[in-house]
C-alpha cells in the first residue's frame, strides 16, 4: 500500500519472510528502504511466527496507523499499531 503525506510517498509492504517493511519516495518511482516494521499486538507482545498479512497504513490528525490483515489462531481481529 502507498500513502502520500505531504511531498513524500510511504509504502507499506511485505518483505523477505513475510515481514512488513517501510519504504519512502519523493517521486513514487525510486524507493528507499527504511527497514522492517516492529509490529506488536495490543498487549505489546511481538507477533508470533506465522503467515503475516499485507500491511495497510494511513495518516490522520498527526498519527500514522498501521493495520495488518492477519488472522491469528483464536483471534478474529488483526494486530494494529500507531506511530
Amino acid at each position: 500500500m502507498v500513502v502520500k503525506q505531504g511531498a513524500v510517498y510511504f509504502m507499506f509492504a511485505e518483505g523477505r519472510g513475510d515481514v512488513a517493511h517501510l519504504l519512502v519516495s519523493t517521486d513514487g518511482i525510486g524507493w528507499t528502504r527504511r527497514g522492517p516494521l516492529d509490529v506488536r499486538l495490543a498487549n505489546g507482545k511481538k507477533i508470533p511466527a506465522g503467515p503475516y498479512g499485507t500491511p495497510t497504513g494511513y495518516y490522520e490528525n498527526g498519527t500514522w496507523y498501521l493495520f495488518y490483515e492477519r488472522r491469528m489462531r483464536g483471534s478474529g481481529w488483526p494486530p494494529h499499531a500507531t506511530c
